[in-house]
Order: C-alpha cells, then structure tokens, then sequence
C-alpha cells in the first residue's frame, strides 16, 4: 500500500514537472556580442549565467549552450547578419521557439589604483541590450536592458532574466485599464499607465500631472533605483509596456536615452506644513534625492514655488550652508498663477555613505521665509 502512495506521488509529481515544462517557451541563448570597451572572452561567460538565470524565471525551457555552439559550427553560422532563412533553420534544428541575442557594453567612468598603488582598475557601467526573437516571424518578443552601475556580473544577469521574463508579452490577454493606482508593498503607489517615452526627464509634464492631481493626489514622481526594481518585479500585475526599459530619476544622468516613465508616490505621506491662505507657496518643501552613486556624477533636484495671488513674487534670497550643494533659483518675477523654481545640484563626489540632511532657507518678496530640506543618501 506505502509503495502505491509512493508511484502516486511520483506521478503526480512528474505530470505537475511536465505541465509546467510545456508552458514554459523553448529558447535558444546564443553568444553575447563584445561592445565598448569589452572583448569578446570577457562577455563568454555572462550567456552562461544568463542561461541559469532564464530557466530560474519559471518562464523559458533552454536548449544546452553546447549544442547551440555545435549547430553554429556545423552550418557555419554567425550571430552577426543573420538572415532570416538562417534563423528560422537554428529553431528548426533545435527545436527552440524563440532565440536570445544581445550587446554588452561597459563605459568607463574612473579608474581606481589597487592597495599597491599600481595595479589598475576600471570603475564603471555595464549597458545591456538583450533581445528575445521569435525564430519564425523575427518579431521581438522580449527586451531587457540599462545600466547596471556597482553591481556583479551576476546581479546584471538575474535583472536582465527578470525583465526578459517579465516583458514577455501575453497577446491573448484581454484586460481592462486599472482606473485607480496601484498599491505595492503598502508602502509605494504606482501610477496606473505609463506617461510615454521620454529622452529626458518630462519634469514639466510630472509637474502639470501634479497640479491637476492625476487619481486624486499632487505628488507623482520618477521613482528611484530600487523602487523601479520592485516595479520590473510586478511589471505583468502592473502591466508595464514589455517594449522600452523604465526610468528612474537619474535615468538621463549621461545623456538622451529612450525610456518608458511610470511614475510612483510613498503611501506615507510626510506632513507638510500648513499653507497661508492666497500666499505664495511650494509644492514640497522636500526633495529627497535617493540613493545616489558616488561615481555618477552630480544629482538634481527642484522645488516648485506656486504663486496664487493677483501679484508678482519674487524668491529674494536663498541661504545655502553645504559646499556640496550647489542652487539656482528663478530670479525674474514669478506672475500670478505661474511657478517659479528652486534648484539644487547635489555633488557626491568624496562623500560615499555619508547621509544626506541639508537645509536651504528661502526668502520671497511678501516677506515669507520657508525651509526647504535636502535629503538623500551617497553610496
């Protein structure tokens, strides 16, 4: 009778095995290619972990990275300009619905010198381009890719099986648009479509959200690093665009780069102060600037001054005691029913794991002085 349970249990456990395994799309992970400033031999490795990654999603059956590389060899195939016919012919071969191909650059950003003194070593980023191609149609299925800044090979790898997972798209789903925000954690609210692709911050865009108060709340912002990694973690219950990478608020530090924008809240609120009635005000008197990476240069911040009144303002002053902030300030005059703006550039340069608690003392015309709080962390 005990042996009858066992054969059962091992059936069972065996179908649950095979019904999962034949969800699961049949992919074939060929070679990464060498980008700036990376040769060939140091990128080998990363499609290995790649593979561990993919199969630990839950999401993909993989085909052994040998008998790729035997197939390449035998049809004397390359990655680079490959036709469709060939790629069609590689999934009829090994049997794979879909293959993963990509770039792996890494940008240079400082160089720090060993203990001795004279062994070098190159500080930096990783920028990822993984693709996820269907070998009938050619059509992408997935892409994953960013900047991985401070981080391992291995945790580049497991974000970028993370989002190739969840950027998969599910063509057969039929949902209905969210009409309220999402609550992940009870802790951050999430906006409940994207507002576009951007290739800078839409600062003014956030603002005009905020103003009309989008779902019923003035305090929409990009979210930061570690919040777009809980958002990537959910981004199928979020029903996050698979097609373009999300933005952070340090997203465009180097530069114009496409991104997709899906803006956050905190769920617990900070008490701001109370508003004089028709007088001058700002929309936050904090700006909390992240968790900010010692190597990336200057982080920015803004505080938007509201005029209400049926006159000019003026912002006559700002006080700024830390030498590692540096503001401007709108110094024309604000006219009624316009914003004006304080602006802060906060330099971590030397300051790694110090603690970010700074205060900026603002004067306006009407006599009103208001404290503004600079927050935020170097790591």
């Amino acid at each position: 009778m005990k042996r009858s349970k066992y054969i059962l249990f091992a059936f069972l456990l065996f179908t649950v095995w095979n019904v999962s395994a034949q969800n699961r799309l049949r992919i074939a992970i060929l070679d990464l290619n060498a980008g700036v400033s990376r040769t060939q031999s140091q990128v080998n490795g990363l499609a290995d972990m790649l593979s561990v990654e993919l199969f630990n999603s839950g999401c993909f059956s993989i085909v052994e990275r040998t008998q790729v590389e035997k197939v390449f060899r035998e049809q004397d195939f390359q990655i680079s300009g490959m036709t469709d016919a060939q790629r069609q012919k590689i999934g009829d071969i090994l049997g794979v619905d879909a293959i993963v191909t990509g770039t792996i650059n890494f940008i240079v950003r400082d160089t720090r010198y060993g203990s001795d003194y004279s062994t070098k070593y190159d500080v930096g980023e990783y920028n990822v381009d993984i693709r996820l191609v269907s070998v009938s149609t050619g059509e992408l299925l997935s892409v994953a890719g960013g900047e991985q800044n401070g981080g391992t090979e291995r945790e580049l790898m497991r974000r970028v099986a993370m989002q190739l997972a969840n950027n998969l798209e599910q063509p057969n789903q039929n949902v209905t648009a969210a009409t309220s925000p999402y609550l992940l954690y009870d802790y951050l609210y999430v906006f409940p479509e994207d507002l576009g692709v951007f290739t800078s911050a839409p600062y003014a865009l956030i603002q005009a959200t905020n103003k009309n108060s989008a779902y019923g709340y003035n305090d929409w912002r990009l979210p930061t690093q570690e919040e777009l990694d809980a958002l990537n973690s959910n981004r199928k219950t979020l029903r996050m665009n698979g097609r373009n990478a999300y933005a952070h608020e340090n997203s465009w530090r180097y530069g114009a780069t496409s991104f997709s924008v899906r803006l956050v809240r905190t769920a617990v609120l900070v008490q701001q102060p109370a508003i004089p009635q028709g007088s001058p005000y700002f929309e936050s008197t904090i700006c909390d600037l992240g968790r900010i990476n010692v190597l990336s240069g200057a982080a920015h911040g803004q505080f938007v001054l509201q005029n209400p009144t049926s006159g000019r303002v003026y912002i006559e002053n700002v006080t700024n005691t830390s030498s590692a902030i540096t503001v401007n300030y709108t110094s024309g005059a604000i006219r009624p029913g316009e914003a004006g703006y304080v602006s802060v550039s906060y330099n971590p340069n030397g300051r790694q794991g110090m603690k970010i608690n700074n205060s900026l003392k603002v004067t306006l015309s009407d006599g009103q002085q208001i404290t503004l709080n600079v927050k935020g962390f170097v790591e």
